[in-house]
């Protein structure tokens, strides 16, 4: 009797798990048959759904090939390849040999496309961290970052970044290199204005690199004009010197040149070139050294007035101009005339700002008085007179502003004319540019 009861509940369970495995089943094949009618009509978020399902009902190896598509489809490739991997490990033998070679070569090429996803989205991190840093001016850090990004993800884009990077650090043949490479790689994927952008900023790294090659050989023509000048040979001294200036402006190199176009007596390049060395080595130079270049600026005036300058052999500009096709006079020209009519010219603007500010209080006033135009009748006849007054004012302003302005711009053209008329050798006044390994700006250089 025991026996039978044992038997009869065993013979139960077994039905039990016999029907909910059937039903398990049947929920299977449903849900698969409706994923893989997504996959085909290209809802793949439907039929990721759905094929989960099935297999989370029946884990059937067959159905991973499906999954695996899918996920394949939705761009997600670390999923397809864990699908696939499942695939082939579970069906083994089982899955037909051309089959199973077709899921090897999809699962190799889905490895190396979850690879590179996973190394873009880290060298998309190191982009954005690089790019906070350069706008930080930390570029080193920033380098470092940009080279992390593009030995992950050798992109193009990531380029131009990267040649900006190490032009901010000096760096600028690596710069060209790069600014090449990345307008090779980039092709007309880019837009004209940002190709054009990048081929100016390569014109300008390439003119640097000239400018530093030009830099390197300045100290040897210095050198040279500091021996020549040892031994008195004053001309070809001033020529080595403003060689080497020319090549690298350094202001301490005008100290020298003044003293050697002063023995070459070419005394007025000598004073502006001991003048720009005052002025650029402002608060650089020595109390002692200041007096005695001011000491010899003096003597130099007074030989001027003798009428003792050297003048016969061409020495000086027209030398410069023979020599190497350039001029390289120290000596401004007069421009009196630009002066006088700029100082019209901001005359007349300074004027036409009061009166307007003038015309402006009193009309103010005589609005609060007469809102709307309408006056008091007890105050119509001074509000009248006032009135007048205010437009006199107004057409004062009118004709301050328009001749301020042209005598402004007739300014301008005689500050770039006028030189070329100048014959006055006692009292010069130029604005000049100032630009040097430690300045830039504009100076005022003059003899009075």
């Amino acid at each position: 009797m025991r026996l039978f009861i044992v038997t009869l509940v065993l013979t139960a369970t077994f039905t039990f798990t016999s029907n909910v495995r059937s039903d398990d089943k049947d929920k299977a094949d449903r849900h698969f048959k409706d994923g893989v009618a997504f996959l085909e009509k290209g809802q793949y978020e439907r039929a990721s759904y759905h094929l989960d399902k099935a297999y989370s009902f029946d884990a059937n190896w067959e159905y991973l090939e499906y999954i695996a598509k899918t996920w394949s489809a939705l761009d997600d490739y670390q999923n397809a390849v864990h699908a696939l991997d499942a695939y082939l490990e579970k069906g083994g033998d089982k899955i037909p040999a051309k089959k199973r070679k077709w899921a090897k070569g999809v699962l190799e090429r889905l490895e190396e496309i979850s690879s590179n996803q996973v190394n873009n989205e880290e060298a998309q991190a190191h982009l954005e961290k690089g790019k906070e840093l350069y706008r930080q001016h930390r570029y080193e850090k920033a380098a470092i970052e940009l080279e992390q990004a593009y030995d992950l993800s050798p992109n193009w884009e990531f380029l131009e970044l990267m040649g900006k990077i190490e032009a901010a650090l000096k760096n600028y043949d690596r710069a060209v290199e790069v600014y090449k490479k990345f307008l090779s790689l980039s092709g007309d994927n880019i837009s004209q204005v940002r190709k054009k952008a990048a081929k100016k900023d390569l014109e300008n790294l390439e003119t640097l690199i000239k400018l530093e090659e030009d830099r390197k050989e300045a100290p040897t023509h210095y050198k040279r004009g500091k021996t020549q000048l040892e031994m008195g040979q004053y001309k070809e001294a001033a020529r080595s010197l403003e060689l080497a200036y020319r090549l690298y402006p350094n202001w301490k190199y005008l100290e020298d040149i003044g003293e050697a176009l002063a023995g070459a007596r070419s005394y007025r390049r000598a004073v502006n070139a001991y003048r720009t060395f005052l002025i650029k080595g402002s608060g650089k130079i020595s109390e002692e050294t200041q007096t005695g270049v001011l000491y010899k600026i003096a003597a130099l005036t007074n030989k001027i007035k003798t009428g003792s300058e050297e003048t016969e052999d061409g020495f000086g500009e027209e030398a410069g101009a023979q020599r190497d096709g350039q001029s390289f006079d120290w000596d401004p020209k007069k421009r009196s005339w630009t002066w006088i009519i700029g100082g019209v010219g901001v005359a007349g603007l300074a004027g036409a700002i009061i009166t307007s500010a003038v015309a402006n209080n009193e009309q103010d006033r005589i609005d609060v008085i007469c809102p709307g135009g309408e006056c008091p009748p007890s105050d119509l006849e001074v509000m009248q007179e006032r009135q007048d007054i205010v437009n006199k004012q107004q057409l004062a302003t009118r004709i301050f502003a328009g001749v301020g302005a042209v005598a402004v711009a007739a300014g301008i053209t005689a500050f770039f004319v006028e030189p070329n008329f100048s014959d006055d050798k006692e009292t010069e006044v130029s604005l000049v540019p100032l630009l040097d390994s430690d300045n830039a700006g504009m100076m005022i250089v003059g003899r009075f």
